[in-house]
């Protein structure tokens, strides 16, 4: 069915039909039911009838209820309103308010549904409120202005009657409006307590001043509105007035502040007691009706919540008891300008039905805080202020709720019908909505701004009379009111209304910053901080920061702040910023110092922060003074330093730190003082310079006294440094109290010493340690002047002998433990020995020496003439004068450099015993006396003697060698007898290899025995060479070349001399082997050949040299090779090393345009002379003679250039006596092509002379379809470069066409030659290639015309093997080694299709025969639309070959081959299944086997079981391979079949690395660099290729994937069987068919089913069928693609 596309002329047609005009009907009374049911709110008509009076501008409404009593309990004698309330049913209802009268619009627009106020600044939009009434009534009647409108339904339909009202039956005021409703039914009292609250909310936002309730006669409340002059509230410049969507912006905001007074009757709150069982079920089946004004007007089937606690005694008449509450409220209105555009204008309009206000309103309701708290019983205000969520008012609230502790009125938004809610559906509505709630946010945020400056007015003045900290106190309940009014909750029941209000809250300030209470009155939030953890009390009072009343009291608020990043915690920066600001006590810092450690150790701080904290940080001290902490760098520990005694002002208090553990201090940078310290505080401070008197320790003994008591005490635990450092600071001062006075340590003395009577003993220090004070210098012993005073003063009065040296020793000797360290280092520079005499030993010698000069006297020394100390009597070394005379420097044995000194002075005297005697002396004591552990080697004194020298001649040990070869080089060798001992004097064994060959460079050898013996030697050293100093000698003249060295011709008289000198890169090691003549060959000894091949002589030359060589002298080189074949294999040579010469550009250049290459011409014998018109003439009738004499062949050196290769031999034969040709050896072909030299078929042009076709084509037709079969048997063993055209090509390009005569012109230059062919080759631009032939061709012709097109350079075989695959048939290549199978499959399905067409048209002919047959006879004859085939001979099949056999063979030869290849059941039935084949024949293929021979005809036909049976084999010689590595060599085997073709197998060098999580091995070659990154890298594609070689694996239902394995190498093996382990190469996967499938799953080439991956998984099965078949035969022969 066609469909119809334009809708607007088929309603332009149904429009101008002239059918009859109807109008559309209203169910009126369904319309008003429909309309009552959107209103389910509570006190609806109420609510439509307050808010019609205040859109009348009224200001006092009064409701009446009128009741009837009970007809069922009797009324109490005296007026009871409880009896009333409980008792009595609801009649009637009247709402009466002052408002201005009823006009005619308003009496129209209140008979008509849905014509709302068109007035924007009232709230009435939709005209079906007041229709809320029939929700309660059926005849609701209107008094206004002296009318009355009286409502009433006929049938379905509302209909109305207005009357004017008689004078008599007018109200006290006529000008009032008054609103009637007979209930429908009676209902009970509604709650009035629930009522009442109504009410009151409603007066808080509506023009109205006064609302009444009476319950009959008795007024039951009223409410009274006051409300003082408005005041203007100023916008801080940092408001944002305008909203997000630009529709609205706040002009201005006004607070006023409002008073509502309630008067009410306790009977509000009165509650009747529970009803029984039975009256419960009366009063619910007296409410059970739809319309009763219960259901309406209040909730009578919910329980009274929210009655105010039963009295427990009630008066009489509650009427009597009133109430009185007021309320006092902050209502702050803003000013709206709204600025749209005229279309939204024109959109809101349609959809209100009024329009858009220029000005409008939005109100937020917020309560004055009261500290009271009062509460009653009976609070008809308890809805004014939420408790939970704030309302939406539309002059009365809505079912909306802000998600605030705020109402907001808001009487210019659009609500939907019902007044329930905010549209949020209708876009242009939609629009308006949401703007006017963001300009309530924005109001939101001013009123926070003046109520939070309001706070602060009042802190500022409260702070003036009291504490800050009182009035934060005292303030905090009132902000935490305010901070909680203000935190957005989630608004219902649209979420929206939250959003928006909360989103203009808080970005309507352009700063980002909000004023908020805190411990330092109202600030920015950026400067307040969320409350102080403990750890950081000690800024109590220094920062502004949340009360903690606060965040308690207004939890979500603080949350939100600090969400939104306007409030966070304290920082290091505020911290810093406090602590300049106050001085800390010694608590605080505590404190402080306590949480500095735990950042440090935490990692919240760092040390620079610490620091920089340190810096401002400042305590007390006593008398005023102050502490910086960054200049504290100690703290005490009482266990070493008290605390009473003065300490360096670097010291912290330890008020301070005694509270911390020692790791929080150290961790801060701060040191335990140390005594060192301390003590140079104290004495730097002496002397008036920072202590008192009595605290000077050089100075008080008392206090010195004190100190060095601490000292003693703690002086076990100091390192020996700190030990030092204090007896170096205490031993310069007067600190040692004594008898005389304060002395030095070094004055003063042990009460021990009694020597002399007025010495300086020390006193008063009993609690001070004896070795501290042996330490200060305290002295046990005499001074050494008067000591030394002894050797020359008498002993007493009495004149005694004086003291001799020996004296003097044995006495120090008894005081040696009590010398101070001073005196023995004194004593040790002080002559005070004496020395034995050089004439008589027994006698000491005049002069006195230090105990350093002089050695023991011991026997063995004084044979070495060394000054030795005089001891009268034996002197034993053990002794303790012995011992503190060694102590003082007395040598026991000399030491080596003394020896050799005293060696390197005989010389001098010639004494020469003396010199052996010290050598003697030193070799023997070389390790008894430690000399091994003097560096000899770097001694520069001359005492060692050399081989061939006397005393006179000495060296040091750098000068002479050990080895005797050094001479051959001129260095001089130790003397023999000490060769043994060389290495204990530091001689080396061989001179510097560096100067060896200076040497050798500087005095290269003379003679070939020389230059043995020296290259010898370096050859042995060969180790000590660096590649600097051998890449110098390379290129040094210091090889001699003798005249009769190999490849040199000189006269016997001038044999064996030198004849030049060269370098070792020049040199060749060797007799030559053909070369000698060309270049220097030297030989002088396998041992020098070493050396000289370690410095670039090389056995032979390179391919590059050799090449050099031969572009610069290449005659030279021929005239001394003297034969052409060596030339040629040395060219030959080159040639296999084309691709070093490529590397160097400059010698390809050279090459290339030198006369080096070697070519040859053909000369024919001699002739007779002719003129050159003869000759060419006679070349144009040249008959080749076969038996004709042959041509000799000259050699010439030529350019590439000048030189042709022969790639096309008939022209050859005809021009070779005019070419200059290469040498027909592949290798030199390719070398003389790259140097220039051009092919013979580039310069010879063929002109093909054509006859006319022939008019049959059958035999073109033939020999095309014959090239087209057997062009591929002979590109198959040819490389891919070595083709011109493949077979593709020659299908789609090559033509065959059959002339009359064909014949051959062939020009080269300025000679022709034309001949008769039956073949020749023709291009044209269309239709291309075209083979042409002659009726007889010769098929060897066609060969020759075709080889050119098909190979790039053909050879004679090429010919003859193309002849051969044309000529012979199929089965005869076959039994010669070609591969035909290919073809034979192909006419094997030919011959099928023909048969298979053949048995179908017979079936069809026999249907249509027995149609005839059974057919009734017609009357008419039928008309013959086919001709009937005449009999004869069957046809020859379509696409059938020249050699193909007759069309019965092509039948036998086809059920041959499918008697092979018939699908069996059994293994690989799951084959087929999964590559959608279950139904086509297999395409396997029957062995060749060995070669047959043309006899045998029969094969051996091959049964389904046997297929089975092997193919089951196949699959069980699977196995894993058991190895983490594979090695294999390549291999070549010859194949039976063929023996000219060879199955050659890659060789195989791989190692495991990894397994796949299908549980496949990973193998990688020696090619992949990083195994590990590559696995890691190539994961997801290794993991891809598994899952494909694992579903190749199901498809033959491998048991495991063992068998498998997976390996990565660069070669060109596809995959591989290594005795049964399958091994797949996951480079090919990766080129082939990764990318494809990557792309496929990606779903980019937009294939759908399997696509690539299927692709791959039919490639990966063939391989794995081709290893699978290695299984059963090894070789690739006919037997193995059987099997395949």
């Amino acid at each position: 069915m066609t469909a119809f596309s334009d809708y607007g002329a088929l309603r332009a047609l149904a429009l101008d039909a002239d059918g009859p005009e109807e109008g559309v009907t209203v169910n009126q009374r369904s319309l008003v039911e429909k309309i009552l049911a959107r209103y389910s709110g509570e006190w609806t008509t109420l609510r439509e009838l307050i808010q019609n009076a205040a859109d009348a501008g009224a200001t006092k409404v009064i409701i009446r209820y009128e009741t009837n009593p009970s007809t069922s309990v009797a009324a109490p004698p005296a007026f009871d309103i409880r009896h009333v309330v409980r008792h009595h049913s609801l009649k009637r209802i009247v709402v009466t308010n002052d408002g201005k009268a009823f006009g005619p619009d308003d009496w129209a627009r209140l008979k008509s549904i849905a014509s709302g106020n068109p007035d924007e600044d009232k709230i009435g939009a939709f005209g079906v409120g007041f229709y809320s009434v029939f929700g309660e009534t059926e005849a609701p009647v209107v008094f206004s202005g002296g009318e009355a409108l009286a409502f009433y339904w006929k049938g379905n339909a509302l209909m109305t009657r207005k009357m004017k009202v008689p004078e008599r039956s007018l109200p006290a005021d006529p000008s009032q409006t008054c609103f009637v409703l007979d209930l429908r039914e009676s209902s009970p009292i509604p709650d009035l307590l629930s009522l009442g609250r109504f009410l009151a909310t409603s007066l808080t936002f509506v023009g109205l001043q006064r609302i009444e309730l009476w319950l009959d006669d008795v007024n039951v409340l009223t409410l009274v509105k006051k409300a003082a002059l408005g005041v203007g509230v100023s916008i801080a410049g940092d408001i944002e007035t305008q909203t997000k969507e630009g529709f609205m912006r706040v002009m201005s905001v006004q607070r006023e502040m409002v008073q509502i007074d309630a008067k009410y009757s306790k009977i509000i709150g009165w509650k009747p007691p529970q009803p029984s069982i039975l009256g419960a079920t009366s009063a619910a089946a007296s409410t059970d009706s739809l319309r009763g004004f219960f259901s309406r007007l209040t909730s009578a089937n919910k329980p009274r919540q929210e009655s105010a606690p039963r009295q427990e005694t009630e008066p009489e008449d509650l009427s009597s008891l009133v109430l009185n509450r007021s309320i006092f409220l902050h209502i702050y209105t803003a000013d709206i300008r709204p600025s749209i555009t005229g279309n939204f204008a024109k959109e809101l309009e349609r959809a209100t039905k009024k329009k858009p206000p220029r000005t409008t309103r939005v109100a937020l309701l917020s309560p004055i805080y009261d500290a009271s708290k009062s509460t009653v019983s009976v609070d008809v205000f308890s809805t004014i202020l939420p408790k939970t969520s704030g309302k939406v008012f539309i002059g009365f609230p809505t079912a909306q709720t802000t998600g605030l502790l705020c109402h907001l009125s808001m009487p210019s938004s659009i609500p939907t019908v019902e007044r329930e809610s905010l549209d949020f559906q209708a876009r242009w509505v939609m629009t308006w909505n949401a703007e006017l709630m963001r300009a309530a946010g924005i109001l939101c945020r001013i009123v926070w701004t003046a109520e939070m400056d309001s706070i602060n007015k009042r802190f500022e003045e409260q702070s003036k009379g009291t504490s800050k900290d009182a009035s934060v106190v005292a303030l905090t309940p009132e902000a935490i009111q305010l901070f909680k009014q203000h935190t957005f909750q989630e608004s219902t029941p649209l979420a929206k209304v939250k959003q928006l209000l909360e989103e203009a809250f808080w970005t309507s300030s352009k700063k980002a910053s909000i004023d908020i209470w805190s411990s330092h009155g109202v600030q920015p939030s950026y400067r307040v901080r969320l409350p102080l953890p403990e750890e950081l009390k000690f800024l109590q009072g220094s920062l502004p920061v949340i009360p903690p009343a606060l965040e308690t009291g207004a939890p979500e608020f603080i949350a939100r702040l600090t969400e939104y990043g306007l409030l966070t915690e304290v920082t290091v920066s505020d911290i810093h910023q406090a602590l300049e600001n106050q001085t800390l006590d010694h608590s605080q810092v505590s404190a402080f110092l306590a949480y500095c450690a735990k950042g440090i150790r935490q990692g919240k701080l760092s040390l620079d922060a610490v620091r920089r904290l340190m810096e401002v940080a400042i305590t007390t001290l006593e008398g005023d003074r102050y502490l910086a902490l960054k200049n504290v760098k100690y703290f005490l520990s009482l266990s070493r330093i008290p605390a009473n005694l003065p300490h360096p002002p670097e010291t912290a208090p330890f008020s301070c730190t005694k509270s911390l553990p020692r790791a929080d201090l150290e961790i801060l940078g701060w040191h335990e003082l140390q005594p060192t310290a301390w003590v140079k505080y104290l004495l730097e401070s002496s002397g008036g310079k920072g202590l008192p008197t009595s605290q000077d320790m050089t100075a008080s003994p008392t206090f010195s006294a004190q100190v060095l008591a601490v000292l003693s005490k703690c002086w076990d635990t100091l390192d020996p440094p700190s030990k030092n450092t204090i007896v170096k600071l205490l031993t310069a001062n007067t600190i040692m109290p004594t008898k005389m006075g304060m002395k030095t340590p070094g004055e003063s003395y042990f009460p021990t010493v009694k020597f002399f009577s007025e010495l300086p003993v020390v006193s008063g220090l009993n609690g001070v340690k004896e070795k501290i004070l042996v330490t200060l210098g305290v002295r046990k012993t005499l001074e050494l002047d008067k000591i030394f005073a002894l050797l020359s003063e008498d002993r007493s009065s009495s004149q005694t002998t004086k003291w001799s040296s020996v004296d003097l020793i044995k006495y120090l000797t008894s005081i040696s433990k009590d010398l101070p360290a001073a005196d023995v280092e004194r004593l040790r520079q002080t002559q005070i020995c004496q020395a034995e005499s050089r004439t008589d030993p027994s006698k000491p010698s005049s002069e006195h020496y230090r105990a350093s000069q002089l050695y023991e006297p011991k026997e063995a020394l004084r044979t070495l003439e060394l000054p030795l100390l005089h001891w009268p009597g034996v002197y034993r070394s053990g002794s303790p004068e012995a011992r503190f005379l060694t102590s003082l420097g007395l040598q026991v044995n000399p030491t080596a450099m003394d020896l050799v000194q005293l060696m390197e002075k005989t010389p001098a005297t010639g004494n020469a015993d003396l010199h052996d005697r010290l050598m003697t002396f030193f070799i023997t004591n070389y390790h008894v006396l430690g000399y091994a552990m003097t560096p000899t080697v770097k001694m520069t004194q001359r005492f060692l003697p050399i081989e061939g020298g006397d005393i006179k001649h000495l060296v040091p040990p750098t000068d002479c060698f050990v080895n005797e070869e050094a001479a051959l080089f001129g260095f001089q060798t130790i003397k023999k007898s000490l060769r043994q001992h060389a290495s204990k004097f530091g001689v080396n064994e061989n001179p510097p290899f560096q100067a060896c060959v200076r040497h050798l460079i500087n005095s290269p050898p003379q003679s070939r025995s020389e230059a043995r013996n020296k290259y010898a030697y370096l050859a042995r050293r060969l180790r000590d060479a660096h590649n600097d100093i051998l890449e110098t000698l390379s290129n040094s003249l210091i090889v001699p070349v003798a005249v009769d060295e190999p490849g040199t011709t000189t006269s016997p008289s001038k044999r064996g001399q030198i004849s030049r000198l060269q370098t070792p890169r020049t040199c060749f090691i060797g007799d030559g082997a053909g070369l000698g003549g060309i270049f220097d060959f030297v030989d002088f000894g396998s041992e020098a050949n070493a050396f000289l091949l370690a410095c670039g002589s090389k056995h032979s030359p390179s391919e590059v040299e050799i090449a050099s060589l031969l572009a610069r002298e290449p005659a030279r080189i021929l005239g001394t090779l003297d034969s052409a074949e060596k030339y040629l294999a040395l060219l030959a040579r080159l040639a296999a090393s084309t691709s070093k010469l490529k590397q160097d550009k400059n010698l390809v250049r050279t090459l290339k345009n030198s006369r080096f290459l070697l070519a040859s011409k053909d000369v024919a014998p001699a002739k007779d002379s002719k003129d050159a018109k003869s000759q060419r003439q006679d070349l144009e009738e040249e008959i080749i003679d076969p038996e004709e004499e042959p041509s000799l062949k000259v050699w010439s050196l030529a350019k590439a250039e000048d030189i042709i290769i022969v790639d096309e031999f008939r022209s050859y034969s005809l021009f070779k006596s005019h070419l200059l040709t290469a040498p027909q050896e592949e290798l030199l072909e390719d070398f003389y092509q790259w140097l220039g030299s051009p092919p013979l078929s580039s310069l010879v042009v063929e002109e093909p002379r054509i006859g006319a076709p022939i008019e049959n084509q059958h035999e073109a037709a033939k020999l095309r379809t014959l090239i087209n079969e057997r062009i591929r048997l002979l590109l198959h063993d040819y490389p891919k470069d070595g083709i011109r055209h493949d077979a593709r090509w020659v299908n789609d390009n090559l033509h065959v066409r059959v002339v009359t005569t064909l014949s051959l012109r062939r020009s080269l230059r300025q000679l022709s030659v034309s001949e008769k062919t039956t073949a020749a080759t023709t291009h044209t631009a269309r239709p291309g290639w075209t083979l042409w032939i002659t009726t007889n061709y010769d098929i060897f012709q066609v060969s020759q015309a075709l080889v050119n097109l098909l190979l790039v350079r053909p050879k004679p075989h090429s010919t003859l093997t193309l002849e051969l695959l044309l000529s012979r048939k199929l089965l005869e290549l076959r039994a010669r080694g070609y591969n035909v199978d290919r073809i034979l499959r192909a006419k094997a399905a030919e011959a099928r299709i023909a048969e298979d067409e053949r048995q179908r048209q017979m079936v069809e002919e026999r249907r249509l025969e027995q149609e005839q047959v059974t057919k009734p006879v017609d009357n008419h004859p039928t008309q013959i639309t086919e001709k009937t085939p005449l009999p004869g001979p069957d046809p020859a099949m379509p696409g059938t070959f020249i050699e193909s056999p007759p069309h019965n063979q092509q039948l036998d030869l086809a059920t041959e081959l499918s008697n092979a290849s018939r699908k069996t059941k059994g293994i690989f039935s799951s084959v087929a299944r999964r590559l959608g084949l279950e139904d086509a024949s297999s395409g396997s293929r029957a062995p060749n086997g060995v070669a047959e021979s043309k006899k045998q005809e029969q094969k051996p036909i091959i049964t389904p079981q046997d297929v089975e049976k092997n193919l089951g084999k196949a699959l069980q010689a699977l196995r894993p391979h058991d190895s983490s590595s594979l090695f294999s060599r390549p291999t070549s085997k010859t194949v039976e079949e063929c023996a000219t073709y060879c199955d050659d197998t890659g060789g195989q060098d791989l190692a495991l690395r990894g397994t796949t999580s299908s549980g496949i091995n990973i193998f990688c070659g020696r090619s992949v660099s990083d195994p590990t990154f590559f696995i890691a890298n190539k994961k997801p594609r290794l993991e891809l290729f598994a899952k494909l070689l694992k579903d190749c694996a199901e498809i033959f239902n491998l048991p495991n994937l063992h068998c498998l394995h997976i390996f990565m190498d660069n070669g060109d093996t596809v995959a591989f069987n290594r005795r049964g382990s399958i091994f797949a190469n996951f480079q090919f996967f990766q080129l082939l068919h990764f990318e494809a499938i990557d792309r496929q799953q990606r779903g980019v080439d937009g294939s759908g089913g399997t696509g690539a991956y299927g692709d791959a998984l039919f490639y990966w099965y063939t391989i794995l069928c081709h290893e699978l078949a290695h299984n059963l035969v090894s070789t690739h022969s006919s037997a193995h693609s059987f099997w395949v």
